[in-house]
């Protein structure tokens, strides 16, 4: 039977902690590894973009558009590029934490872990 300590109380519970982080870090890797390759995301149709660039005309009481078609339509192209880039540097950025939750989480779970093994031998 395991003498039970201070110190081995200590070593059961970060290894419990780290264990956590390590499991966590392994889903949030796979669901930052789908979102990365195959989230496509939410973005505004054109429709809603438009609506940008509708004002109200005081004096007839409608709403005019202040550009033209082709213009709000090249806009919105470039509000699309701006977002998926931004979406792919988050999504890029979340897999790079969960990655260090993974490699710390388990790092320090194998080290804890091996002193357990260490103090049970001696």
């Amino acid at each position: 039977m395991a003498k039970l300590n201070l110190r081995s109380a200590y070593l059961y519970l970060v290894c419990l902690v780290t264990l956590v982080i390590f499991i966590s870090g392994i889903i949030l890797t796979i669901t930052n590894l789908t979102d990365l390759f195959l989230d496509e995301g939410y973005y505004q149709s054109l429709d809603e973009f438009a609506l940008r660039f509708e004002r109200l005309d005081p004096k007839t009481g409608r709403t005019q558009t202040e550009l033209s078609a082709a213009e709000i339509q090249s806009r919105y192209a470039e509000y699309l590029r701006a977002e998926q880039d931004r979406q792919f540097k988050r999504n890029l950025r979340e897999l790079i934490n969960s990655l260090a939750a993974l490699v710390v989480g388990g790092s320090f779970w194998l080290y804890h872990w091996r002193q357990i093994g260490a103090d049970r031998e001696s």
